[in-house]
């Protein structure tokens, strides 16, 4: 028997016609886990739509069909509704959700990135992108981040999806993995400087802009943490590409780290320290406390974001996916499969939990630690909460894993190729593209001194003075920085 909706796990999440992404009108950034925030409840019960939820009433048996519930999916083996939402009592649950304030500006970010460095193929391209409220996933991830931070991540944001859906839909043998990540590694210039000279792609121009815009004023540790991040994330779609084309489930060990690396969740939560301009020690970065919590919190991003992409991918045919992998080291069914995945995170988020509690007990002690980078391992925790929670309900309200429709948001193969030169300015020289001709929203230069575009938002910021007197692993002072 279909489970009834409060069995399957309480509130789900409302019809795409009815976005649940205002922000909270008392939700205060600065004041992230103050006690007298009420908490943010992303979802009303599907009940309240019309028709109410395909698990209610005696109607279920006869409509096995989840048709605009994102939170179920037919089995493609037996027809059963396979339920994808955690239970009432996933510890998941019990972290509260938050919402930026500057969600609309975020959406509208994404989406001037986009079109100013002409990434997208066609209206249907942009639709796409537009649907997938890749700003309210910024919104919920990074809840407490300042205006003045925000377009440059919605930038790292905006180019991380493309390459994505780049080298997933890519033909194979056409790409060079190795000399593209190669190619791109190379644009995350230590002292976080722009290049002087032509960009091999557009795509490689949109990361050479933001890298500049989000660690320019980073330490060197943060660089280094992240452009190793960076590596890993780049280097694991040669992997996920062997896999597609030997049609191959890999083994739970190897997905376990393949997956923390693919999703590219770890220079995400780097991101976490650019939001809330705040570094985290490098010592206490690299205790065995913090970095339980960044695991545990990178692979409950990802493996929830396997059970979510599941409907979508089984379309497509994608064998490397968690629930898959579980299947078939268990032996059993894919909702067998899904109760395993969300035991697997339930266990992650109580490891995360304890190490946290653990973490604040070590900084406690450690002397040496001023007020505000004990702040600084607070928020970032903090952030990695709102990281695995946010991710949940931003993933069943995006259209991006509701189906495959086969609608890409570029075809251009020289983006990762980088087989036709772009300008400093973010264009390619060469290409015959009406579109985004007609719809780009080229930002005029030069900015720093390269003719790079500003990105969207609040035009070139002044370069920073870094200042003397500070720990060599500290950021520069932002009193430069426009306020928010």
């Amino acid at each position: 028997m279909t489970p009834t909706l409060a069995a399957a796990g309480g509130p789900r999440p409302l019809h795409p016609a009815h976005p649940p992404y205002a922000p909270h009108p008392g939700y205060a950034p600065d004041h992230f886990r103050g006690p007298d925030v009420p908490p943010v409840h992303p979802f009303q019960p599907a009940h309240h739509l019309p028709g109410g939820h395909p698990a209610d009433g005696p109607a279920a048996a006869a409509h096995p069909d989840p048709g605009n519930d994102p939170t179920r999916v037919a089995d493609p083996a037996t027809g059963a509704l396979l339920d994808l939402w955690p239970g009432p009592d996933h510890p998941l649950l019990a972290l509260q959700p938050h919402v930026s304030p500057w969600l609309e500006h975020l959406e509208a970010s994404v989406m001037g990135w986009a079109d100013a460095y002409e990434l997208l193929d066609s209206p249907a391209a942009r639709d796409r992108l537009a649907r997938s409220h890749l700003g309210a996933l910024i919104a919920r991830s990074y809840p407490a981040m300042g205006l003045h931070r925000a377009d440059a991540v919605a930038g790292w944001f905006t180019w991380a999806f493309v390459i994505d859906d780049c080298h997933d839909r890519q033909p194979e043998g056409q790409i060079d993995y190795d000399s593209s990540a190669f190619r791109m590694l190379r644009l995350l210039t230590p002292d976080a400087t722009l290049p002087a000279t032509t960009t091999a792609s557009r795509l490689d121009a949109i990361l050479a802009r933001v890298w500049h815009d989000l660690a320019r004023d980073r330490s060197a540790a943060w660089r280094m943490r992240f452009t190793l991040h960076m590596t890993h994330f780049l280097a694991a779609f040669k992997y996920e590409s062997l896999n597609r084309r030997h049609h191959h489930t890999p083994g739970l060990l190897g997905y376990t780290q393949l997956r923390r690396a693919s999703g590219g969740i770890t220079p995400s939560l780097d991101l976490l320290e650019v939001a809330s301009d705040r570094e985290i020690p490098p010592l206490l970065h690299e205790t065995d406390q913090f970095q339980t919590m960044f695991k545990c919190a990178s692979d409950v991003v990802v493996w929830v974001n396997d059970i979510v992409s599941l409907r979508k991918e089984l379309v497509a045919g994608e064998t490397t996916n968690g629930v898959l992998v579980l299947a078939r080291e268990r032996g059993g069914g894919l909702q067998d499969a899904i109760d395993a995945v969300y035991g697997r995170v339930g266990g992650w988020v109580a490891e995360f939990r304890q190490a946290r509690e653990e973490l604040r007990a070590l900084s406690g002690q450690w002397l040496g630690l001023t007020r505000g980078e004990r702040h600084a391992v607070e928020s970032y925790a903090d952030g990695m909460e709102a990281w695995m929670r946010g991710n949940l309900d931003w993933s069943f309200s995006s259209d991006r894993y509701r189906r495959a429709d086969g609608v890409r948001l570029t075809s251009d193969t020289d983006l990762v190729r980088g087989g036709a030169p772009g300008q400093p300015d973010g264009t390619a020289t060469g290409y015959a593209r009406p579109y985004a001709s007609a719809h780009g929203q080229q930002r005029p230069g030069p900015a720093y001194g390269h003719g790079l575009p500003a990105g969207p938002g609040h035009g070139p910021l002044q370069t920073p003075v870094h200042g003397t007197g500070r720990s060599w692993y500290e950021p520069a002072r932002r009193d430069h920085v426009e306020a928010s």
